[in-house]
């Protein structure tokens, strides 16, 4: 399945720190050191830093919707291009290329590991309270429905439970 496999580090960026002394016929890699620094291993980047469908929405009917990879991926080609043809050759960049290297070094942080938690964490919060108001809504009485001023779900306090 297209998209399946979605970098947290992206490729074009890691690609960068592959060792140049890769021996010939091998693809070249990185070196990934434990955290400790005790030992380390050689690694592709397509083969690291990667997660199954992170950033991968279900829709309702059970479809995938890749449009935020498939931006990443976009945003990955024009660094990739942008690196080799004017970074790499310490040339000066226009207003456009440098406002495209801001949005690929933000994104960067954006999807860390961590952050990716993070967000996914805020996400499920405005889920629950988007839950508990509908719930609120459901049970609310017609003169409660009127003190909040209007009859609708989105008016029902969530802090106030019934």
């Amino acid at each position: 399945m297209q998209y399946r496999n979605q970098h947290t580090v992206p490729e074009s960026y890691l690609s960068v720190w592959c060792d140049p002394e890769t021996p010939a016929g091998q693809t070249p890699y990185v070196w990934m050191w434990t955290k400790d620094g005790n030992s380390s291993r050689r690694r592709a980047p397509r083969n690291i830093f990667r997660e199954t469908d992170i950033y991968t929405m279900e829709l309702p009917d059970g479809s995938r919707d890749v449009t935020l990879e498939q931006m990443f991926s976009k945003m990955e080609q024009e660094f990739a291009a942008l690196r080799r043809d004017k970074l790499e050759q310490r040339v000066a960049l226009s207003p456009v290329e440098r406002a495209n290297l801001i949005t690929f070094v933000a994104a960067l942080h954006a999807r860390s590991a961590a952050q990716l938690r993070h967000l996914q964490s805020e996400r499920n919060r405005v889920v629950m309270l988007a839950e508990l108001i509908a719930e609120q809504a459901a049970r609310a009485t017609p003169e409660q429905r009127k003190s909040n001023g209007d009859a609708s779900p989105a008016t029902v306090n969530p802090l106030v439970v019934a």
